[in-house]
Formats: structure tokens, sequence, C-alpha cells
């Protein structure tokens, strides 16, 4: 079961950082509609990003807007909606 959570997360954040790459920064409800995940993963896969320093969350007003800081690797074979 806790290899399931680890590739779910993994999954995840994977697809945020393309969904980010792709689309650019976004505000982080609007992030969560993009990426198929329970609130649960998905938190703990941009909590996952922001740790490793990938990701920023920017505070905008009552809102959190999510900004790559990573440059994407040269081939990025996730594509997003």
């Amino acid at each position: 079961m806790e290899n399931d959570a680890k590739e779910n997360i993994e999954r995840v954040t994977d697809a945020i950082f393309s969904v980010l790459y792709h689309q650019g920064d976004m505000d982080l409800q609007k992030l969560r509609t993009k990426v198929e995940a329970s609130s649960q993963i998905f938190d703990m896969a941009i909590g996952s990003l922001v740790e490793k320093d990938d990701v920023d969350l920017l505070q905008n007003g009552e809102s959190f807007i999510a900004h790559r800081t990573r440059p994407a690797p040269a081939v990025f074979p996730l594509r997003s909606n």
C-alpha cells in the first residue's frame, strides 16, 4: 500500500510539473482541476515540489500561484490538457 501511495505522489508530482511547464504559472485551485488526484495526494505532491525548490507558491490576495522554478529537461514527455 505504501508503494502505491508513493507512486501516486510521484505521478501527480510529474503531472503538476508538466502542467506548469506547458501552461505557465497557475492559481493553485485551477491547477488542482488540471491534475487528477485526491486532495491529499495533490497536497503531498505540491509540497514535495516546494520542498525540492522546483515550485514556489506565491501569495496573490487570498489565493496562491504555483510558479515553476526549475527548468524542464530538454525532452519533456508529459503533455497536459
